[in-house]
């Protein structure tokens, strides 16, 4: 945070305006793929990095997104669920990936067992991550504030990465809920960040009043699509705009887009566009951070459009790209199975709290309630009683 954008008293300044030129040295895009995450970091380094890829049928708009780049440095996998991992195959499969970035976590469905062989094929580094490790994504630095451990609720294991680009932070949350935001705040480590990705679409289950004053955003993006859960949540929506947070959302603003340079940050939303003739000149409501009277417009040529994004082309698919085939791999062993057709299951089918949990949160993925009742207090934690 910024002196200077503390002066400011935290207001981030709305403004309906046609800048000069601005140059981008980084973009951060949260992509619209309704009820899920992906989201695009874009270095002028030639850095690529991409955290998530929605559910399956979101595969067509992330490449869609992500164009013509050559390859990923980074994928980051926040965690298992499939709103978070179903896109991932059409991603794998359309361009070279360097390595992954993962909780570590095993995790019992076909999603994720299917993607595990697809990266077993493809030969991708696989990485587990903990609290602590640090990355240099191009001139960003991505810093591991989550997880410390492993977590019976599996948003709770997400990956939580402070990325910080060209003096902007950004907090990237995946499904991250309270008990690991308690777990970050007594971490000790640095927070604090200019704009937050909201955890969990907006559940109420996430973003506590301690973490938001740990935060302390000055803009919060929720990426959410149309669901039966109440994301975003009313409660967290009135707590960012008593905090003075300003809020974008991807199902009412379409894809937001961040802008970054060594001047500030701004940000666009799909709801409008930039202008096709011109990438590198932004004539649309935007925020601006810092002090306005000292900000400095660089002039340099722009990048190509790879930085500035302009409107990507509807009809792209999985398919357009040659086709990469995975080399044949060990058939990925799954555990203990937990079907979600029927309530026919109860703890004592379970060995473990672990082992519940997650059978738990699998249904609740698939289905939208507790099919086989293991929550019985309704707190997220499925079978207590067990070890």
């Amino acid at each position: 945070m910024t002196s200077v954008r503390r002066s400011l008293v935290g207001i981030c300044l709305v403004f309906l305006l046609l800048t000069p030129r601005v140059l981008a040295d980084t973009t951060i895009t949260v992509i619209d793929v309704g009820q899920g995450d992906a989201i695009w970091v874009h270095d002028d380094t030639g850095y690529d990095a991409l955290i998530d890829a929605g559910p399956t049928s979101a595969g067509a708009a992330v490449l869609a997104t992500l164009g013509e780049i050559e390859n990923l440095d980074t994928v980051v996998w926040t965690h298992a669920h499939a709103d978070h991992i179903g896109g991932m195959g059409d991603v794998l499969a359309s361009y070279p990936v360097e390595e992954i970035l993962w909780n570590g976590l095993d995790y019992d469905s076909a999603t994720f067992n299917d993607l595990i062989d697809l990266v077993g094929g493809y030969h991708i580094p696989l990485t587990a991550v903990r609290t602590g490790d640090s990355f240099a994504w191009g001139d960003c630095t991505a810093h591991v504030v989550h997880p410390d451990r492993a977590y019976a609720n599996t948003n709770n294991s997400s990956v939580v990465i402070r990325l910080t680009c060209h003096g902007t932070s950004m907090m990237l949350t995946g499904d991250a809920e309270w008990d690991a935001e308690t777990a970050m705040i007594d971490s000790g480590y640095n927070l604090s960040a200019d704009i937050l990705k909201v955890s969990h679409h907006g559940s109420a289950s996430s973003s506590s009043s301690l973490f938001l004053r740990a935060v302390q955003p000055d803009v919060a993006l929720v990426s959410v699509g149309h669901n039966d859960y109440g994301h975003p949540s009313s409660v967290i929506l009135e707590r960012a705009a008593d905090d003075g947070i300003a809020t974008f959302r991807t199902d009412e603003d379409g894809d937001i887009t961040i802008y970054i340079n060594d001047s500030g940050y701004t940000i666009s939303t799909g709801a409008v566009p930039l202008p096709l003739s011109d990438p590198a000149r932004i004539a649309l409501p935007i925020i601006i951070s810092g002090d306005l009277s000292t900000l400095r417009i660089p002039t340099a040529t722009p990048m190509a459009a790879a930085t500035m994004t302009s409107t990507p082309t509807p009809t792209r698919t999985a398919t357009t790209r040659p086709t990469r085939t995975p080399t044949p791999t060990a058939t990925y062993v799954a555990l203990a199975p937990c079907s979600c057709s029927s309530n026919s299951l109860n703890c004592g089918d379970f060995s473990s709290h672990w082992a519940a949990q997650r059978c738990f949160d699998y249904c609740w993925q698939q289905r939208g309630y507790d099919v086989h009742r293991l929550d019985s207090d309704g707190d997220g934690d499925a079978c207590e009683s067990l070890p």
